[in-house]
């Protein structure tokens, strides 16, 4: 919400003022559910084996020059994508081959950045492992020390600058 991929409303699922009580048959609950218009299906870009995969697609701002959508996986494994428009330009985040990674959960095993219609990062994930005990207090610390240094290279903080941008 407050990147501004979704809004508060949308996570309202009944029309205000619906109280269900007494006898269910008595609820009405067909005619008190919310219709979204800016929550949809919508088919994803096709891949090189035909279509692409169906998504529940969020709207979350929607201005003149600023949109941005979230992209849900139709089986809610994940998010599929994020998605920013800021005038004619597109810049997205694509996530697929979800898959259970013990101690994580469902996590995506490849991640694509697009801006326009290049794709500029291509990643996938080979080895997860939830960290605890001993581990996470090493990577807690390891991280503290390492955010109090801005001793980057030139080439690094450039990455960093382009990946931050794009949020």
């Amino acid at each position: 919400m407050a990147e501004g991929f979704i809004r508060q409303d949308q996570l309202r699922q009944f029309k205000p003022g619906f109280n269900p009580e007494g006898d269910p048959q008595n609820w009405g609950v067909k005619d008190n559910y919310l219709r979204h218009p800016d929550i949809f299906l919508e088919r994803l870009h096709p891949s090189p084996a035909g279509l692409g995969p169906i998504a529940i697609a969020v709207v979350g701002v929607d201005e003149s020059a600023m949109r941005k959508t979230i992209d849900f996986d139709q089986k809610l494994r994940g998010v599929r994508r994020l998605e920013w428009r800021e005038g004619t330009e597109r810049n997205a985040w694509e996530l697929d081959n979800f898959s259970s990674v013990t101690g994580l959960g469902l996590l995506p095993h490849h991640l694509t950045f697009q801006k326009g219609d290049t794709e500029v990062i291509s990643a996938d994930l080979q080895h997860a492992i939830a960290l605890k005990g001993k581990g996470l207090g090493e990577f807690q610390s390891a991280f503290k020390e390492a955010s109090h240094e801005s001793n980057l290279s030139s080439e690094t903080e450039t990455t960093l600058n382009l990946l931050l941008s794009y949020r």
